[in-house]
């Protein structure tokens, strides 16, 4: 019995530890990207969707829901009749130093997410 608590306590504190580090990483992941760097990339490569810059900036909230993908709209039951997310198209924007993001944006013109493809499998 005394082997066994022996070793709960151990997987007990890797597992503390573990999640601390996963925690610590999407903290981290909070500054890599600025919004007005998006803005300016859909400036010089979309010059003419002003509606995707008025969304950019519309955007509040949102959290990491993976290592590459930051959401703005919950997708639970996505494309469903009444779920807040209805996809319309994804936006590819290309940067050759920080690498590509892709912009979901929805049907009533928010933005969903954005995913940064080269943080894609970290």
């Amino acid at each position: 019995m005394q082997v066994q608590n022996s070793l709960a306590r151990v997987v007990t504190e890797n597992t503390k530890t573990w999640t601390l580090d996963i925690l610590n990483v999407i903290n981290a992941m909070k500054d890599i990207f600025d919004m007005d760097d998006i803005v300016k990339l859909v400036e010089t490569q979309e010059p003419t969707r002003i509606d995707l810059i008025i969304a950019l900036r519309n955007c509040k909230g949102g959290h990491w829901t993976s290592e590459a993908y930051y959401q703005f709209v919950d997708s639970h039951n996505a494309n469903q009749p009444n779920s807040d997310w209805q996809h319309d198209q994804c936006i590819v924007l290309e940067q050759k130093d920080k690498g590509d993001i892709v912009i979901d944006l929805l049907k009533e013109g928010r933005i969903g997410g954005i995913e940064f493809i080269d943080l894609l499998n970290l």
